[in-house]
């Protein structure tokens, strides 16, 4: 893939995966084909603004994680959210929007 497009591909997908990993995902870039664009493009990734509205108001019933995937997580939270106090739902609500962003580097790894 060229400079312009692997750069191109960055600026777009810089708020979808974890700090750490855009170094990864740029060297993984820079040596996938130019059909991988396409690939990329359609794979469905998790929005983190919407990950975060979710964890905040109906974080205490797990939906935030059963919209990531995490089923059985999400069902903990639903019985466990109002026994804890919402103390696991308060502090969910930040590694749910990191645990989004690794799924998408999972997903966007695998497409390439």
């Amino acid at each position: 893939m060229t400079k312009e497009k692997v750069q191109e591909m960055l600026t777009e997908y810089k708020g979808y995966i974890p700090r750490g990993k855009v170094t990864r995902f740029k060297s993984a870039l820079a040596k996938a084909d130019e059909g991988a664009c396409e690939t990329i493009r359609e794979c469905r990734l998790y929005k983190p603004l919407t990950v975060f509205l979710l964890s905040v108001f109906l974080g205490w019933a797990g939906i935030d994680r059963f919209y990531i995937g995490d089923i059985r997580i999400g069902i903990l939270k639903l019985f466990l959210g109002l026994p804890t106090m919402f103390i696991w739902p308060i502090i969910d609500i930040l590694y749910c929007n990191k645990r989004a962003k690794e799924k998408n580097f999972d997903k966007l790894a695998d497409c390439l």
